[in-house]
């Protein structure tokens, strides 16, 4: 009897420890993706008019990480954390999710792993994406140089795939003790910030031109 309890507490930390890794990395993910998507609006409403160096590079290393933090938590491998990883566990751990009873759960897992399926697609095109220019560059490179320029991704289908993780980890967490990861209003709050530092660079900039007007007052009144 000992020996079963003490598996069953086992098997929910390792599940408590999944969820949390998982949890903290479609956080950082989706931080990371809502700063390209805001920052890509802004360019496209010609908003990004000053310090482009500045917010091109911002972009470039925000659509890397969310990428990676993506690929993390999607790509299935023997040796990593994942969402199909998450999804193995609970099969072979159905205690640790006293809220539903074995067989829905192994209803749910299946229905997720369809989810999962409908992206796959996305999923290969990220991990394109991750094996040629994210993660590393792979010897092929040398003898083809246009190998490293991936097909593009389409980033309304990663906004979609962040929500269906976001929706499957959800899932887990609340069946598991009852809790949630509430991102919020951090779009929002990330289309503010980037405004605040438009107004910021702008307000900066008419300064320095009347600084510079006003060493020339001549040339100015003309």
């Amino acid at each position: 009897m000992n020996l079963e309890v003490d598996s069953m507490g086992a098997g929910q930390d390792k599940i408590e420890a999944i969820l949390g890794y998982l949890s903290n990395e479609l956080l950082r993910g989706m931080l990371f993706f809502n700063i390209v998507k805001n920052l890509r609006n802004a360019y496209t409403k010609r908003q990004l008019t000053s310090a482009r160096y500045f917010f091109a590079g911002a972009y470039e290393a925000c659509l890397r990480e969310s990428l990676i933090s993506f690929s993390k938590v999607v790509m299935p491998n023997p040796d990593s954390i994942s969402i199909d990883y998450l999804l193995n566990c609970a099969i072979q751990t159905p205690r640790a999710f006293p809220r539903i009873t074995k067989d829905d759960l192994q209803k749910l897992v299946a229905r997720h792993r369809a989810q999962l399926g409908a992206f796959q697609p996305l999923l290969e095109n990220v991990k394109a994406q991750r094996d040629r220019i994210l993660a590393h560059l792979e010897r092929k490179h040398i003898n083809d140089p246009s190998a490293v320029f991936a097909e593009p991704i389409d980033m309304s289908e990663v906004e979609k795939g962040f929500s269906v993780l976001l929706q499957i980890v959800n899932a887990y967490k609340r069946m598991f003790d009852n809790s949630e990861l509430v991102l919020g209003d951090i779009g929002e709050s990330i289309q503010e910030d980037i405004a605040y530092l438009v107004q910021l660079i702008q307000a900066v900039n008419n300064l320095h031109f009347e600084q510079i007007q006003g060493m020339f007052p001549d040339s100015a009144e003309s």
